[in-house]
């Protein structure tokens, strides 16, 4: 394509091109207008719109930076920057098509838009989203919804459910309001919401046969994270999760194992952390040996959780008590917060969470405090539970920077934004160095061996290298981290990023 476009340059003055993709709004919008392509200029400048090749795809962004041999680049709608070299760049947009009304780029109008959008203080969040956050926060908080604009999207609204996977949730608002909705949309969401339920009911009896088998061979186990809350949300099927995340002692690991490989799951992920197991059509466990990774700020707290925790009486499973489960929720939390970001179902499941353990008889809050306050967790807390409570209990928006970096991100995070962060507070070469050397304590987790022979430390780093070259998923991720890598701009990107 890319030497067909120029081609067309070649023979024509100008090209047009649709728009796909949302990352220029409000500016362009992927189901109506289109783009005019002019040839490359000499002069490149801030403001100019480029069509280049990144990733093996199109992109078509915002110059905000304009260097000797690269620009760096931002969507309108996006936060994120981009280093491109100005070899990769295939020809230059003019002016646009809106609603089928050409409008240039000398027009006084997006002359004073680009002026706007170029801007370090620059935000936009779309109406679609807006109004997404709100049907969630209805749903979860069983509050009447408000009624949309006329000209909402509701095709975007659906989009936006399903990456954020809150369709099951949101069908709990719409249906209040389902006289003021498409038909065909509405009947999406009560489909989700029927999928969510089988979902949920035969991962059910699928954990129920592993409890029964972790009983039978004596292994203790403790069920975590999405199992528990899940049952504290006001409806059956409301909450969407894909996998069971459950605790058991290292030592066991080969006992689980073999209980999985009976039943038929197959193990290609593993970690320091937990082993997944995975079988067809949905079924997927996360069986953790610990909480969290040896050079986690909050793997001490936790190191002695089973002595912390009830057992159940006659039974090998164990419950977190209340505080601690609330403590750990809100380490995961900012663990996923400060790493690749996630999404607005953690701020329902907070809500969910303080609303039932905080108004609890016996509920140590005290307990809480000391500990969020050693972990060094009290900023975050304090930020997110006043932001969860503006937008639940008060009906508040007005924080829309918050608000867009929950709703435009996937409900775990974005692998980039991961990156990005890392890089940001590392810096570039300690970023690569901690990639490709783990520091011991991970290392031997992973090969218990080094323990008892810590000298073959630089064995098993070329062992992974090597692993990782040959295993095409790590190499596809080694690969996707490493071109992040090379196209960030730390000091701009600081700077220009919302």
């Amino acid at each position: 394509m890319k030497s067909s476009l120029k081609k067309e340059l070649r023979k024509n003055r100008y090209i047009v091109q649709p728009v796909v993709g949302d990352s220029m709004m409000p500016m362009l919008d992927e189901r109506s207008d289109a783009v005019r392509l002019v040839k490359y200029p000499k002069k490149l400048k801030e403001g100019d719109i480029p069509l280049y090749r990144s990733g093996g795809k199109y992109v078509l962004h915002r110059i905000i930076q304009v260097k000797k041999f690269y620009c760096i680049t931002k969507g309108d709608n996006r936060s994120v920057t981009e280093k491109v070299p100005k070899r990769k760049i295939i020809a230059v947009a003019d002016g646009y098509f809106k609603s089928g009304r050409f409008i240039s780029f000398g027009d006084p109008e997006y002359v004073a838009y680009c002026r706007k959008v170029i801007s370090p203080d620059y935000f936009y969040i779309s109406p679609e989203l807006v109004y997404t956050a709100k049907l969630y926060i209805a749903a979860v908080g069983e509050s009447f919804p408000p009624y949309p604009e006329p000209d909402i999207d509701w095709e975007k609204i659906t989009a936006i459910c399903k990456r954020q996977k809150i369709s099951a949730s949101v069908y709990f608002a719409v249906s209040k309001i389902s006289d003021s909705i498409p038909v065909e949309i509405f009947s999406q969401f009560r489909a989700e919401y029927d999928k969510n339920l089988r979902k949920e009911i035969l991962f059910e009896q699928e954990r129920k046969a592993i409890f029964e088998a972790l009983e039978a061979a004596g292994v203790l186990y403790m069920p975590l994270k999405g199992i528990v809350i899940n049952t504290l949300y006001p409806h059956r099927g409301m909450r969407q999760f894909a996998d069971n995340d459950i605790l058991y002692p290292e030592e066991s690991r080969a006992q689980v194992s073999k209980i999985f490989q009976s039943r038929d799951y197959n193990s290609k992920l593993s970690s320091d952390v937990h082993d997944v197991y995975l079988k067809s059509p949905i079924y997927n466990f996360e069986m953790h040996r610990t909480l969290f990774a040896s050079d986690s700020p909050y793997a001490s707290f936790f190191s002695d959780i089973w002595q912390r925790a009830h057992r159940k009486s006659g039974s090998y499973e164990y419950i977190m008590k209340d505080e601690d489960f609330y403590i750990y929720f809100l380490a995961h939390f900012a663990k996923h917060y400060y790493g690749g970001g996630c999404g607005i179902r953690f701020c329902g499941d907070l809500y969910i969470l303080k609303k039932y353990l905080f108004e609890k008889p016996g509920f140590d809050k005290s307990y809480v405090e000391n500990a969020i306050k050693k972990l060094s967790l009290c900023d975050f807390e304090k930020e997110i539970c006043e932001f969860t409570r503006h937008i639940f209990d008060l009906g508040n928006f007005s924080d829309i920077k918050t608000l867009s970096a929950f709703m435009t991100t996937s409900p775990y995070g974005d692998i980039e934004q991961q990156v990005i962060k890392e890089i940001k507070s590392k810096g570039k070469v300690k970023f690569i160095l901690k990639k490709v050397f783990l520091p011991y304590a991970r290392m031997k987790k992973t090969f218990p061996v080094l323990s008892v022979l810590p000298p073959l430390l630089p064995f098993f780093w070329a062992f992974r290298l090597i692993s990782c070259i040959a295993d095409k998923n790590k190499r596809k991720s080694a690969f996707f981290q490493m071109k992040i890598w090379k196209n960030t701009e730390i000091k701009k990107s600081n700077n220009r990023s919302v």
